[in-house]
This record gives structure tokens, sequence and C-alpha cells, in this order.
């Protein structure tokens, strides 16, 4: 983004804000941040935005974040954007794009359904750090996660559905972003597909036009090891592997399946308090 759509996005932000008649510090403290200054310098066009920062903006604004950006039509449509990926049916392309629709025509207010070979490092560390703040923030310290809360904190549409894939993350260049995921795997995939997706949008690994489907390992393995703390704190396992357990009893925990629970515990060392 040039520093004059910077500017630009700054002063329709400050014109919303001001229309709904918040503070600089009232605007930070809904998405999340605790100083003013971070409002402040986006609208005077002095910071660049994440993606899911502007995502939460527009939703606590109730702008569009087209509208916000100043664009107008999408010049990409999701069905060319999905044609680029070829793990998918077309029956699923037809129903990742019938949700599409439903949801950039649909009132954004009403209730969502509920949810249940690369040259880069992958930052895994950096991606833990987003899913422990992210959980912080929206998560209501809650055992196991509560996935809902979370999703409907951040204003992301997620559908289950009968596809050929896990799931699918996906984002077009209006800012709109979807998750969808496959109604026919056991609930506990469900929850690690979404979390998994989820993390493809937070880590912005995706774009406009563009699907998770698209991303290389590295950014692969930041969504595995953002989902697994998200799913599975390591602050909260290592104290309650402070009594000997069981793989069952951490999998039950977390709501998630035994070898989620079991690569976690051995990620973490923690194998020798395993309970045989």
């Amino acid at each position: 983004m040039d520093d004059n759509m910077k500017k630009n996005l700054g002063r329709r932000i400050k014109e919303q804000r001001e229309k709904l008649g918040w503070s600089q510090l009232e605007l930070a403290q809904k998405v999340g941040k605790s100083s003013p200054a971070y409002i402040a310098l986006i609208e005077s066009g002095d910071r660049n935005i994440s993606s899911m920062d502007l995502m939460l903006i527009s939703k606590h604004l109730k702008t569009p974040v087209a509208e916000l950006v100043g664009e107008k039509e999408s010049e990409l449509t999701l069905r060319q954007a999905l044609r680029k990926t070829k793990d998918m049916t077309e029956q699923d392309k037809d129903k990742i794009e019938a949700f599409y629709g439903f949801i950039k025509n649909k009132d954004r207010s009403a209730d969502e359904e509920d949810i249940i070979g690369d040259a880069t490092k992958p930052r895994t560390n950096w991606a833990r750090e987003q899913a422990k703040e992210l959980r912080e923030q929206h998560g209501n310290n809650q055992i196991p996660v509560q996935l809902n809360d979370i999703i409907s904190a951040l204003g992301i549409p997620v559908q289950k559905a009968e596809l050929s894939i896990d799931g699918i993350a996906q984002m077009d260049n209006e800012g709109t972003a979807f998750i969808m995921y496959n109604s026919k795997a056991p609930e506990v995939r469900q929850r690690f597909t979404v979390a998994h997706e989820l993390a493809h949008i937070v880590l912005e690994h995706i774009g406009i036009g563009e699907s998770s489907q698209l991303s290389n390992k590295s950014q692969e393995a930041e969504a595995n090891a953002f989902a697994n703390e998200l799913l599975i704190p390591v602050i909260d396992l290592k104290e309650f592997m402070k009594t000997k357990r069981n793989v069952e009893e951490v999998a039950t925990r977390y709501w998630v399946s035994n070898d989620a629970a079991l690569l976690a515990v051995m990620n973490n060392r923690l194998f020798a308090k395993i309970k045989e």
C-alpha cells in the first residue's frame, strides 16, 4: 500500500470512527490494542496495517473493507482464483463459490454458524506467539479453547460442507475472508482444520485471489504450529502434565485427536509424564 493509499485509508477510518462518537483509545481497545497511538498512526497514514487488523477495524466500524480502502468491484472472480487449485473437485469449487456468494449478500450482523519443498525457514515460534496473542485476546481463557468465540470476534464466516479436502481459507480483493471445512471428517479433525485455515488468514499467507491450498511448505509448517498452540496452549499443557496423564486424557482436555495430543506432549518434551 503506497503512502497516498495509507493516508486515504486513515482518513476514512477516522471519519467513520468519529461518526460513531468513539475516541482513538476506544477503537484501539475494540481491536485488542492498549494504546490510542496505534489508531492515531493509522489515521495519519504513518503506519502500515495488516489485513487482519483491517478486517477487525472494518467489523467494529461496520464498514466494508472495500469501502475503507476505496476499492469498488472485485476484478478477480473467486472461480478464477480457484482454477489455480488442483486438489479440489468441481463440486468443491461450486460449494465454496456458493458460500462466498452467501456471505457477500447476507446481513453480517446475523449470527454465524457454529464451528466446531520451500527454501524459506518456517517462523514457527512467531506463529505460536500469534496464536497465543489471539487466544488471550478472544479465547476467554477457556479450556478446551472455544474456536467459535475467536472466529466470531474476528468476524470470519465459517461453513462446513461435504468436501474432498480438509478445508480451505480464501480472501478476495475486497478483503472478505472465509473458511470452509469438511463436514465428513471427525470433529476433532474439523477443529484442527479450522484452526489451521485461520492461521493462513491471521499469518497473512493468503491475499487477494489466493487460497491456502497454494501455500508452500514453510507456510504449512507455520499454520500447523499456530493451530497446535491455539488448541493446546503450551503453558496449560505443562501445568496439566505435572500429574502423569495418558494420551486420552490430554486429547479430551483439549478436544483434539490422540495423535495431536501425543505430538504436543512429545514436542514439549513431556513424554516422561505420559501414564501407561
